[in-house]
């Protein structure tokens, strides 16, 4: 949706959502610590990830005569378990 806010800036905004399916594996990792003394057992860390996240997204660029934009936006990712939620703000100066 595209939309003339006065002379020479003119706003555009978007939404989405969707969804995002992964292999649902675990991830392991054996560790130890530099410089302990001999004797000291390694450890491990595992780290489990769902298979299942909902996606969501929304944003605007604003258009500032023929040579700048600038657009920011949210995004997030949700599951059951889980949840990342981010913002973004990017300038544009064309030359």
């Amino acid at each position: 949706m595209e939309r003339s806010l006065r002379d020479n800036l003119n706003m555009r905004a978007y939404a989405g959502v969707g969804a995002a399916i992964y292999s649902g594996e675990d991830y392991d990792m054996t560790a130890s610590f530099a410089g302990a003394p001999n004797g000291i057992p390694t450890f491990s860390v595992i780290a489990q990830q769902d298979t299942f996240y909902a996606t969501f997204k929304a944003g605007t660029t604003l258009f500032m005569g023929d040579r700048s934009t600038l657009k920011f936006g949210y995004y997030g990712n949700v599951s059951r378990d889980e949840s990342l939620h981010g913002g973004f703000l990017k300038g544009a100066l064309n030359f």
